[in-house]
């Protein structure tokens, strides 16, 4: 697995729909954080979007969501948290796969997923894919074939030798995102819950603990990124490695006999 990233001119965008025309007139960035779900019909999203100004509280946002979905056309809009200081707004985001994206999936066969960095600002978009390299070939042929200007800024290798703090930083293990993404379309992150780790280890051929634990890796590694970009973004001290298991001592056996 490698990952590519792509610097594209955001107004060879426009024209294809990707980017609405006026978008930058009120805001200054979109960042997509996480993909949840990905098939050929729709994706579901964390995204960051950044205003140029201070913008309402975060009622106005859920004010206005009906009329932000129908715009945009999304299925889903949901704020999740808002940074008036920084001017950071972050939501969850469902959205069917049309046009230009819809026929880059189809011609990708679900073989390439978005990856960090993955940013739109009004000059310049940074688009990363991971996926094997005959897929990620296939995304620089769309791109041609579809008249848009790229050029190949990064490409990362894949997971292998990466330190905890790097796999943590940019992005899940292909394991761990699909039994990720596996638990939250049970919902096994729901209140209740609708699934256990028995269910999911039973469709995914795996114990429980195992399921388990693999949700926990990814967990850390999603907590570690999220909290990682909230400092970044608040201007704060950088995130300190999380602390190495503590060593088991043993009681030393005494050489004495007993009595």
């Amino acid at each position: 697995m490698q990952t590519m990233t792509l610097e594209i001119p955001t107004e060879a965008l426009v024209p294809l729909g990707l980017v609405p025309p006026r978008f930058f007139q009120k805001f200054e960035e979109l960042e997509l954080l996480e993909t949840l779900g990905l098939d050929a019909r729709w994706r579901l999203q964390i995204l960051r979007l950044r205003t140029r100004a201070p913008r309402d509280p975060p009622r106005a946002w859920v004010r206005q969501g009906e009329r932000i979905r129908r715009t945009y056309r999304l299925e889903r809009f949901e704020l999740l948290e808002s940074r008036p200081e920084t001017r950071d707004h972050f939501f969850l985001v469902r959205q069917r796969n049309e046009g230009p994206i819809g026929a880059l999936l189809k011609q990708v066969g679900g073989k390439v997923f978005p990856a960090r960095p993955f940013l739109l600002r009004e000059s310049i978009t940074m688009a990363s894919f991971r996926g094997e390299v005959p897929a990620l070939r296939r995304v620089i042929g769309f791109l041609r074939s579809m008249g848009i200007p790229h050029r190949v800024r990064r490409i990362r290798r894949g997971f292998r030798g990466m330190s905890r703090e790097r796999e943590g930083a940019d992005q899940l293990t292909p394991l761990q995102f699909r039994i990720l993404q596996e638990a939250f379309h049970r919902g096994y992150y729901t209140i209740p819950r609708h699934t256990t780790l028995a269910e999911l280890g039973a469709s995914l051929d795996r114990s429980a603990a195992a399921v388990g634990k693999i949700l926990r890796r990814a967990e850390i590694a999603l907590v570690s990124q999220h909290l990682r970009e909230a400092l970044r973004l608040a201007g704060a001290s950088p995130l300190p490695p999380p602390p190495a298991p503590a060593a088991t001592i043993l009681p030393r056996k005494s050489s004495r006999p007993s009595a």
